[in-house]
């Protein structure tokens, strides 16, 4: 049976996507985690501020920013938070840069309890400039991710734009890299390289490389839409390997402009990105990222979140 090519367009819109999950908290990149039965959300923003609940839905009680002042890596607008809990302690990645700079730097900050107030800075991870040392001059030190892999090993994800995600091995404090040669996981070689965000994840002997993809934000009240298709999505890739290459489902390498998309625009759900995975109580994987209501307002992030499934060694949401 043969449909026109606008009725197929619509139905493979409609129908493409799971539906978002709202958790009732308004955040920009979130990075949530699960220890105990309570969930923790930090957010974009400030001196980094997060909040604590019972159910991934809230609701959200607000627990205070990660930093009192500026932390020793520089700056008061505090960007894209990643917190891991490794050997009982908690670790949080961000950085400090401004819109459409280069120069920018990721830092780590610890605590043993998430209180405030128990947050240790320990400065600077890495920095990015035009003058720096491959990869850092070709890259944008923001967007970290911690990622530890199947042995043991830590590794840091980050970059937008430039030239996309580098991962480089970690020494074992976890505080700066050991030495070890940086690798190239994502590129789109398109345009502007519209890539940044990423996280990985491991689940049943495969790393999974989640991407935020196209334009995140200013989008003046929705005034400033860009191309439809261009503002921000999740793509996802695959390896056997940490480092990658990273496979799409139709076997594109991300490095050579791939990405399944896993997650759209769609509905009233604009621009969903900024994303993350953790572990849940009852063993399951999550998704959380932060999208735009396109009935409440273009220039509210919101948090998102969608439980995963695993089939065929390829996720599913729900």
């Amino acid at each position: 049976m043969l449909f026109p090519a606008s009725l197929l367009a619509l139905l493979g819109t409609a129908a493409a996507y799971a539906t978002t999950h709202y958790g009732g908290l308004n955040v920009h990149d979130p990075s949530c985690v699960q220890n105990s039965g309570k969930y923790y959300c930090f957010s974009t923003g400030g001196l980094i501020s997060y909040w604590k609940a019972s159910s991934m839905a809230g609701p959200w009680a607000y627990q205070g920013t990660v930093f009192s002042s500026a932390p020793k890596v520089g700056g008061t607008d505090l960007w894209a938070p990643d917190l891991h809990q490794v050997n009982g302690v908690y670790y949080l990645y961000y950085a400090s840069s401004t819109f459409g700079s280069q120069n920018s730097k990721i830092g780590l900050a610890t605590s043993t309890t998430l209180n405030k107030g128990s947050w240790t800075d320990h400065g600077q991870v890495i920095a990015s400039s035009a003058n720096a040392a491959f990869p850092y001059d070709v890259t944008n030190a923001i967007d970290p991710n911690l990622i530890i892999d199947a042995s043991g090993k830590p590794h840091l994800n980050w970059g937008s734009f430039w030239g996309d995600i580098y991962q480089v091995p970690l020494n074992s404090a976890l505080t700066a890299p050991s030495g070890g040669a940086a690798t190239q996981i994502s590129l789109d070689p398109a345009g502007t390289r519209p890539e940044e965000g990423s996280f990985v994840n491991y689940h049943g002997g495969y790393y999974y490389l989640w991407v935020s993809h196209g334009q995140c934000c200013n989008f003046n009240g929705g005034k400033s839409l860009p191309a439809a298709g261009t503002e921000y999505k999740i793509i996802i890739g695959r390896s056997t390997k940490v480092n990658g290459p990273f496979l799409d489902q139709a076997g594109k390498s991300m490095t050579a402009g791939g990405g399944t998309t896993i997650m759209a625009s769609n509905g009233n759900v604009y621009a969903p990105g900024g994303q993350g995975v953790f572990t849940d109580a009852d063993g399951s994987d999550v998704l959380y990222y932060h999208y735009l209501d396109k009935t409440v307002s273009y220039d509210t992030a919101r948090l998102g979140y969608n439980k995963i499934t695993y089939s065929n060694g390829w996720p599913t949401l729900s």
